[in-house]
């Protein structure tokens, strides 16, 4: 049915949302999530199509959170918050839904609006969770963030190397059995010097 598909990327629900429409707030089911994705799962298999899940930017402008609010004052619980944010909860989706063409894609800019999340001194270690399973990342959307500086809280898709997310951490990534998509959006020069700075690492 689709011969020129071999897999699919998926963002998920959320699993948190407050608004103006939902005044009282929201969780989503996670078992209705997890059952969701395997019933998309079989019907992918009957075209031979794989499913990466990837993991999602934390949405720290779309909660209204300013530049100058302190990560340790939000509540992430009562935030607009989608599944597989933090790296504990993404693996264990994708070992919950138990399924051989379910695996995971890593989104190196949205690990870094994770690591807001902590102090600076925690960020590095904290990213580092999301490499936990090697084996299960088979698809890379690869590009820099700044781990260290505010403005590293939005999805900035730096080319690799022009932002401050650890060196070793892209040597992890490049030492992945994945497929790579080189996700930003600048010029050619630009890319020759990442293309450049990845064959140093």
């Amino acid at each position: 049915m689709f011969p020129n598909i071999g897999q699919i990327n998926m963002h998920f629900g959320l699993k948190n949302w407050v608004s103006e429409t939902q005044p009282r707030g929201q969780k989503g089911d996670y078992e209705t999530h997890i059952e969701s994705i395997r019933t998309l799962s079989d019907y992918a298999r009957t075209s031979g199509i794989e499913i990466v899940l990837e993991n999602l930017n934390c949405y720290w402008a779309l909660n209204n959170i300013s530049d100058d609010t302190d990560f340790a004052q939000v509540n992430w619980d009562n935030s607009n918050e989608a599944f597989g944010m933090n790296p504990e909860e993404w693996i264990e989706m994708c070992l919950d839904v138990d399924r051989d063409n379910v695996q995971l894609c890593l989104d190196t800019s949205h690990v870094s609006t994770y690591g807001h999340r902590f102090p600076e001194e925690e960020r590095a270690g904290k990213i580092e969770a999301f490499l936990n399973r090697p084996d299960l990342i088979t698809h890379v959307h690869w590009s820099d963030n700044y781990l260290y500086d505010v403005r590293g809280r939005n999805d900035s898709h730096l080319s690799v190397g022009k932002g401050s997310i650890p060196t070793d951490f892209h040597r992890r990534v490049k030492a992945l059995q994945a497929t790579i998509l080189l996700e930003h959006f600048y010029t050619k020069e630009e890319l020759h010097e990442e293309l450049e700075y990845i064959e140093r690492l």
